[in-house]
């Protein structure tokens, strides 16, 4: 008698698991690396340049990108694919688009490629996406090279602008962004090296330095100890 109340009772835990599985909706679209996420692309404009002198008339794909967690939404986004700089270039495909992501180790957030619209020299402009729901923040962008990861939510990078340059920490927990090192135009400060625990900085001098600024100039180093967030003057090496 017992065996046959389990085997009904392993029959009807079959079942129930399958209706769960069945129930999930399916979405077709581009998996995140481990699977969890799966990334959907909406063409919502394809715009084919002009051939006018405006520095915004460039051929470009604009997609709604839209991120699904065991098959429900979670999180849209606005995207450009702008690609018209070269006269024969081709948009990318939207599986060379999710290549190009940075999903953080455990897939809190994720950054995206750089669309390519025109800017003045200088940092990278990245859109990052929330995808953890118990983190209070939806979208955010950072405009850094990105020099290194710490731990499962922490990003960090030079800004380096004609007259600005420094060193800043991308949160994935609060989408914040943190200066590490602030510039003090001329002079700047930028990651040299990382390791374990630790960044290491070293002071530079940005485009807007004069001739006096870079005869008096004498290169200064610090590191970062990321866990205790302290910056503290070193030799240089």
């Amino acid at each position: 008698m017992r065996r046959v109340k389990f085997s009904i009772a392993a029959m009807f835990l079959s079942v129930a698991l399958f209706s769960l599985y069945a129930c999930q909706p399916k979405v077709d679209g581009i998996k995140s690396p481990s699977g969890r996420f799966t990334v959907q692309f909406e063409v919502t404009k394809d715009y084919k340049s002009q051939g006018t002198d405006d520095i915004d008339d460039i051929s470009y794909i604009q997609y709604k990108v839209t991120f699904y967690d065991k098959g429900n939404p979670i999180t849209s986004v606005e995207y450009s694919d702008v690609y018209g700089w070269d006269e024969n270039a081709e948009p990318k495909t939207t599986d060379k688009i999710v290549s190009e992501f940075q999903w953080s180790p455990k897939e809190d957030f994720v950054i995206l490629p750089e669309e390519g619209w025109a800017s003045a020299p200088g940092s990278p402009s990245y859109k990052v996406i929330n995808l953890n729901s118990s983190n209070n923040w939806k979208t955010g962008v950072i405009n850094m090279f990105i020099e290194t990861w710490y731990g499962d939510m922490l990003v960090f990078g030079n800004v380096k602008d004609d007259c600005h340059c420094q060193v800043e920490m991308f949160d994935g927990k609060t989408g914040k962004i943190t200066v590490i090192a602030a510039a003090e135009s001329p002079l700047g400060y930028e990651i040299s090296d990382s390791g374990d625990d630790f960044l290491f900085i070293k002071t530079v001098l940005d485009n807007c330095r004069m001739q006096e600024d870079e005869e008096n100039f004498h290169m200064k180093c610090f590191e970062y100890e990321i866990p205790k967030q302290e910056l503290r003057e070193r030799p240089c090496r």
